[in-house]
């Protein structure tokens, strides 16, 4: 919920699960290993729909990247 902005963002359970793996924190090859195995996608389908959705996470405001170099 952004209270300054008036918007209140949902998601569903994939959603949420993505989000808890990023409270974990999980990397990116971690997650997409699970979606994969769990949904039974190829795993680059299933990195590809999780970058998306993290992706829109920090165009909103509600997640950082973090620069690991």
């Amino acid at each position: 919920m952004d209270i300054a902005k008036g918007q209140l963002f949902a998601s569903n359970r994939t959603g949420a699960r993505i989000w808890r793996a990023l409270e974990a924190p999980q990397s990116l090859e971690t997650i997409s290993a699970a979606f994969s195995r769990d949904y039974r996608l190829p795993s680059s389908s299933a990195r590809f729909h999780i970058e998306r959705f993290i992706e829109d996470l920090v165009s909103h405001g509600l997640v950082q990247m973090e620069d690991r170099r």
